[in-house]
């Protein structure tokens, strides 16, 4: 499955032909940061801030599969400020964590367009916005593709304090709008809703190995998978080496066996994929090999018990789909 990149800095000004003109990637988060500050944007600072850990921290990211991405979207914002903290990886937290959505069945989309990627980390804001009234905050930066007239990525930017003594829900609904809120491209408040939820969400999954996993080198990954504990580690050393520091967000969920339904479909063919026709797709048995026997049960401490719970576990597996509430998902965490 492809997923979407985050469009960070340095990239697009390698891209644009204007990186010689900074001399470096520190040099050129300088200036702009120097920039942001004669402005007097605290928006664009914290972009630059959170862009800037990131990369220093090894530009990690979840590649976030569809299957997972309704349990996020789902999440309740009533949850304590406090226990917002950035999953542990390799042994660090991460000061910041870019999530990359798949380009196929992404649900994050409006008509003109679709979150492709965010960047979300801790840095520090303003209690009472144009007051010296330094906290602990939430900043996220969203990749929507939409780029200036000059080529350069512009990004939808949300940052909002941490408050210990409030939930999330609550320090949104006392944010005030921002006079960029209207600059842009305009996107649906219910998508800047749910990014909100996805970050915190993950926030509290951390790195539960149940549903992340290493997103190793394409080559490495039939050995990944039958390897041990000790080789396993190579691999992955291996693969932060060559600049892959990454992992899967829920793709184990995406290899449960299941039905495909006969159904029609439409594919492409002939000179460059050019044309296009309607075929009927047989049914299908999807991942014939991970199935279980029949008279084998599902074990108590599986994954989707870890995540849910018994009981939402066994309605689930009666084809009940009920409304997951925050403890619900993140009793196994915290």
């Amino acid at each position: 499955m492809k997923f979407h990149q985050f469009t960070e800095g340095w990239t697009s000004a390698k891209r644009l032909g204007i990186a010689k003109d900074f001399g470096t990637r520190e040099r050129m988060f300088e200036l702009l940061q120097g920039e942001s500050a004669l402005a007097g944007d605290p928006l664009a600072n914290h972009h630059l801030q959170l862009e800037s850990q990131w990369i220093s921290a090894g530009q990690p990211y979840y590649n976030c599969w569809p299957a997972v991405l309704p349990m996020l979207l789902s999440f309740e914002l009533d949850v304590p400020c406090d226990t917002i903290r950035l999953p542990v990886l390799a042994g660090r937290r991460l000061p910041a964590l870019a999530l990359q959505f798949p380009e196929q069945n992404n649900p994050l989309g409006w008509p003109g367009g679709c979150l492709r990627a965010m960047l979300f980390g801790n840095v520090t804001v303003n209690r009472v916005r144009g007051q010296s009234t330094p906290q602990q905050g939430l900043s996220i930066v969203g990749d929507t593709g939409e780029k200036d007239r000059h080529g350069w990525p512009v990004h939808m930017i949300r940052a909002f304090p941490l408050d210990g003594d409030k939930t999330v829900e609550q320090v949104l609904n006392e944010q005030r709008p921002d006079r960029s809120w209207h600059q842009g491209m305009q996107i649906p408040e219910i998508i800047l809703q749910q990014v909100v939820r996805i970050a915190c969400c993950v926030c509290l999954i951390g790195d539960d190995p149940d549903l992340v996993t290493p997103d190793v080198l394409s080559k490495d990954l039939p050995a990944y998978e039958s390897a041990d504990a000790e080789r396993r580690k190579v691999i992955e050393e291996r693969a932060r080496r060559r600049g892959k520091f990454g992992f899967t967000l829920g793709a184990e969920f995406e290899k449960i066996p299941h039905v495909r339904r006969p159904h029609p479909a439409k594919v492409r063919y002939g000179p460059g994929w050019s044309m296009l026709k309607t075929i009927l797709r047989k049914g299908s048995i999807v991942h014939r090999r991970r199935r279980r026997p029949r008279t084998q049960s599902v074990p108590s401490e599986s994954a989707t018990e870890k995540l849910f719970g018994q009981q939402t576990a066994s309605a689930m597996r009666q084809r009940v789909t009920p409304r997951v509430k925050f403890a619900d998902v993140c009793k196994f965490q915290r």
